[in-house]
């Protein structure tokens, strides 16, 4: 290791923990702990914007001990500060040392979610060979399913404001998130039947609306002509969220 390899590595561990680090040789304490200062505030806040349900739930100083202890701990190796809040929740996953119910690590999840819909990037997509119709296929549906959207499942209602993080598990929930056009991320509670039918339809993309039907009547042991009106009227309500787009508008 060159000297100036080591000088850096002491640089970053005193970032990180400078009440247990000593500064570099040769470099001023109080601009050190200045430094410390501008990055950790850099992280705290990125995360405050990621999860402000979840600062807000567990208090302030609880709040800032997890912070600390994930910035201490936890080495970074992305440039960008956008990629904290992913490596944030797998730490509140893996750590102990503050405990957290179930329902607060699913409102942290649901939090996550969210703000990486937000954050998305504008480029264009990569399209998959799945989101291509298959050769020879008749063009319908015309539609696909945004490329910017969520099904999101949980045992817990994360998306109401007025739930208790901390209760019990409760009847399973089913959110659609997606990012609208204004690049807000907006929220939808659906059945259990729309759920399964917006999964098979980014698992059959292609097929026509009567054969993922079929496929969705016979797992809930419905008729399929029952289902068929629902079915059509979900998707309308869905293309005026911008969760289905008209083929070839996704990315």
């Amino acid at each position: 290791m060159t000297d100036f390899q080591s000088l850096q590595r002491q640089f970053a561990a005193f970032i990180r923990d400078p009440h247990n680090t000593p500064p570099p040789p040769g470099c001023d304490a109080a601009r050190m702990q200045h430094y410390h200062q501008l990055f950790f505030n850099n992280f705290d806040g990125v995360l405050e914007l990621a999860y402000p349900r979840l600062c807000a739930e567990v208090g302030a100083a609880p709040w800032l001990e997890l912070t600390r202890l994930f910035f201490q701990t936890v080495p970074q190796h992305s440039p960008y500060l956008s990629d904290v809040p992913a490596q944030f929740a797998e730490f509140l996953d893996a750590q102990t040392a503050q405990s957290l119910s179930d329902g607060q690590i699913e409102l942290a999840a649901f939090e996550l979610a969210c703000f990486e819909l937000k954050t998305a990037d504008d480029e264009p997509r990569r399209t998959d060979e799945a989101d291509q119709p298959p050769q020879g296929a008749a063009l319908k549906p015309t539609w696909v399913i945004n490329p910017d959207t969520i099904l999101f499942e949980s045992l817990y209602p994360v998306h109401d404001p007025n739930w208790d993080p901390r209760g019990t598990a409760q009847t399973p929930t089913f959110l659609v998130l997606v990012r609208d056009p204004a690049g807000l991320v907006q929220t939808y509670a659906v059945s259990l039947a729309s759920a399964r039918l917006l999964h098979l339809i980014h698992a059959h993309p292609w097929q026509p609306l009567a054969v993922v039907i079929d496929a969705l009547a016979q797992e809930l042991n419905q008729p399929a002509a029952r289902l068929l009106p629902l079915a059509q009227q979900q998707i309308t309500q869905w293309f005026d969220a911008h969760v289905l787009l008209a083929a070839g508008v996704a990315g």
